[in-house]
């Protein structure tokens, strides 16, 4: 799931002085993304979660504040967290404890693809699994 990340509280203003990553980067939560200076200090802000960028919103000399646009992150597990906490999601069974290693038998179209993302495959209720390239 994308998230856009925002600027936070900094006290004022600064000014993009560096950025750390490039778009395609994964960063752990708290890792610093870019470097901002104000009249008084020159700061590093952190992602305040983990993922991958997708798009950086931001360039060198731009001004920013509380509340501006910085970056669109892929948080990761966010699909996974969807799908398990989801009470429709028949993904939680024993069978499929593990993305990649179980089945999504959810009916639901967009709670599919949010399995999807999870690494569950999509299995009507009463077929049995299929490998990729077998008939039967």
């Amino acid at each position: 799931m994308s998230e856009l990340i925002r600027v936070p509280d900094l006290g004022g203003e600064g000014e993009v002085i560096e950025l750390l990553v490039k778009v395609g980067d994964r960063v752990e939560a708290d890792q610093s993304v870019l470097t901002l200076e104000s009249d008084k200090a020159s700061m590093e802000v952190p992602s305040p979660k983990a993922g991958v960028i997708k798009e950086i919103k931001v360039k060198i000399g731009d001004r920013l504040k509380e509340g501006d646009e910085l970056l669109v992150l892929e948080v990761e597990g966010a699909a996974e967290r969807a799908c398990a906490e989801s009470r429709s999601c028949t993904c939680r069974s024993a069978e499929s404890s593990r993305p990649g290693g179980g089945s999504c038998r959810c009916r639901d179209q967009q709670q599919r693809a949010g399995c999807a993302r999870a690494g569950y495959r999509y299995r009507r209720q009463g077929q049995g699994h299929r490998s990729h390239g077998q008939g039967g």
